[in-house]
């Protein structure tokens, strides 16, 4: 396109050197010149023109300070070696990680003896664990037994019972026998009884005294098997209290032996980051940690490797430094204010951190932010370091990068239609910009503005703009120096961007 602009310059240079037309022969004056000027696409494009747009800024309530972007110590990320071992490396310096991508690994021989005490306190876990259920056992079986004694106890109570009524029937029977002896034995006295009948009472007496004796050996004998029987329940009940004792005892050995896995487990959790849960997990019907042959370590948030501070296949020691991660986006200002500013600052102030000027950069939105107060200050400079972080990331926020930080002061005043000052170049006596005409866009129109004041970077504007207006920005001083607009010339420019007084 320059080359095409140069070949048809001069071209464009003869046709201006034609002589300008004679004024009209009515004697009238030419007419008056405007102050828009003609800017077409190809103009726009040659010049570089660009477009702000006016803003409502509270100019005269910020204070700018210089600083730049600094990682967060949250940012860094640095991975060491649990143990002592052999490392493979899987990723490269510079390269962008994301969460959970594998890092590294690491041979170590003191994860073999990790696994070796995982699998003897596995075994103890399991030992103890059928030692109470051994004596869970013997308990029951012992319960068994004091069911049987009990309900033996209570049928032998139940037949002295009977035994003891039948004994007060036999007692009742033979003390009717008697007394129907002795009538008899009267009546026989007396002459008028019977010995048949006689005989006949002595029998039943007998027999109702024999039954009753029998009676009486009978529970005797119930009586010694009741106490053989409080033995045997003396026996269980002493029985169920070592039985107990003993499986508290294989209890504890079994919360024991589980809590040294767990222990174990933990270890193993702290070496591979993995958790407790994931390493007993099985697969196959193997528990995971039986499995892994080697310690691999992977990223726990996404970010970039900054440093590798081994080489892949190299020895480390335990706890020594892998590599390092850091996360770009987690970023903030350090700025340098003067002292004398300090009354004016409060913690928490509503901050912008600028983006660089110059250059496309400086178009970027700015960024919102809070004051922080560091712990640093130069008596020397007379400084104090103040700490801004961003409340959202921006694709040019990088540690590093030089920025203004913009602090509001107050928000008493309303805000006021601004435009950056970079728009603003002076003309002779005159401070002058360039606005886009509304009506086309292919002009622009020259304003000799009336400002207010300016805070290093926007001044306030009192007239000739309104809300969204554009205003040029790159490119005015091409501009300017056409002289187009005055009300002492006129001019044109032409397709390369050259700008030539008169007409063809």
């Amino acid at each position: 396109m320059r080359k095409l602009s140069l070949f048809l310059l001069p071209l464009f240079i003869a046709a201006c050197t034609k002589e300008p037309d004679a004024p009209p022969e009515n004697g009238e004056a030419p007419p008056k010149v405007s102050n828009r000027i003609d800017v077409p696409k190809s103009v726009r494009d040659n010049l570089g023109i660009t477009f702000v747009k006016v803003e409502r800024r509270f100019v005269a309530q910020t204070l700018r300070v210089p600083g730049r972007f600094e990682s967060m110590p949250e940012a860094i990320n640095e991975q060491r070696a649990a143990m002592a071992g052999r490392v493979s490396l899987y990723v490269k310096q510079f390269q962008q990680v994301e969460a959970h991508a594998l890092l590294f690994g690491i041979d170590a021989p003191e994860w073999r003896r990790v696994q070796q005490e995982i699998s003897d306190a596995h075994a103890r876990v399991q030992t103890t664990q059928a030692g109470v259920a051994v004596r869970k056992s013997l308990i029951d079986e012992a319960r068994t037994d004091a069911e049987l004694v009990l309900s033996r106890t209570e049928s032998i109570v139940a037949v002295e019972k009977a035994s003891l009524e039948h004994s007060a029937e036999l007692e009742s029977g033979a003390a009717v026998w008697a007394t129907r002896i002795a009538e008899l034995e009267k009546l026989r006295e007396s002459g008028a009884g019977k010995a048949g009948d006689l005989i006949e009472a002595r029998s039943q007496l007998a027999d109702a005294r024999s039954k009753l004796a029998e009676q009486r050996e009978k529970r005797a004998e119930l009586n010694l098997q009741r106490r053989e029987i409080e033995v045997e329940a003396a026996r269980v009940k002493n029985s169920f209290s070592r039985l107990a004792q003993e499986l508290s005892a294989a209890q504890a050995e079994a919360d024991a032996a589980g809590s040294a896995l767990q222990m174990k487990l933990s270890l193993a959790a702290a070496m591979t980051g993995l958790t407790s849960g994931e390493l007993i997990k099985a697969e196959n019907g193997v528990e995971h940690w039986r499995a892994i042959s080697g310690i691999e370590v992977r990223a726990t948030a996404p970010g970039i490797v900054s440093t590798l501070d081994v080489n892949s296949g190299g020895w480390v020691e335990q706890g020594s430094l892998v590599m390092s991660l850091q996360d770009p986006a987690k970023t903030r200002v350090r700025a340098r204010v003067l002292q004398a500013d300090l009354t004016r600052l409060n913690e928490g102030q509503v901050t912008r951190i600028l983006p660089p000027g110059g250059g496309k950069l400086a178009l970027e939105t700015p960024v919102e932010g809070r004051l922080a107060f560091s712990l640093s200050a130069d008596a020397d400079e007379r400084v104090i370091e103040v700490i801004v972080t961003p409340t959202a990331s921006a694709s040019w926020a990088r540690p590093g990068i030089a920025v203004e930080v913009e602090i509001t002061l107050t928000t008493t005043q309303q805000p006021e239609l601004a435009i950056p000052l970079a728009c603003v170049v002076r003309d002779e006596l005159h401070r002058i910009f360039f606005r886009r005409d509304p009506n086309d866009e292919n002009k622009v129109i020259r304003i000799e503005g009336e400002f207010g004041i300016d805070d290093g970077r926007w001044v306030v504007v009192s007239a000739n703009v309104m809300d969204g207006d554009q205003i040029v920005l790159g490119g005015v001083y091409e501009l300017k120096l056409s002289g187009s607009g005055k009300p002492t010339g006129a001019g044109h420019f032409h397709a390369d961007g050259t700008f030539h007084t008169g007409k063809h």
